[in-house]
């Protein structure tokens, strides 16, 4: 059920991209934009962590799928572990992204030429 609901839900944010999403846990729902996720990290179990300014989500899911639902959304996995929102990227030294909140998320090495590329593309966009 919980593949269904979340299709239906990225269904919904690829038709309209300022959207918020919802994301449940057993205890809890919290509405955010995409605009507002600073990185999605993986976690043991099938679970991901969505981690915003001040705060942060455990929510059943694979990042492969949040990957494709979010790469229209200036997303990019730079790590298997690790999908980062372009707009936090504040570095890119050497292999580790700096986002703007001061936190260093790795690089694979295999993704860091896609990754600048990517980044490159972004800034000019928002130029």
């Amino acid at each position: 059920q919980f593949d269904y609901e979340v299709r239906d839900l990225l269904v919904s944010l690829e038709r309209d991209k300022q959207k918020t999403i919802l994301l449940k846990t057993r205890s809890a729902q919290y509405a955010a934009s995409p605009q507002d996720i600073l990185y999605i990290e993986t976690l043991p179990k099938k679970h991901l962590r969505f981690h915003f300014q001040n705060d942060h989500m455990d929510i059943p899911g694979l990042i492969g799928t949040w990957e494709t639902w979010l790469a229209s959304q200036e997303f990019f996995r730079a790590h298997n572990a690790y999908l980062i929102n372009l707009s936090y990227v504040r570095k890119i030294d050497g292999d580790c992204v700096i986002i703007t909140n001061g936190e260093t998320l790795p690089v694979s090495h295999r993704r860091k030429k896609e990754l600048c590329d990517a980044f490159c593309l972004h800034l000019m966009h928002i130029h």
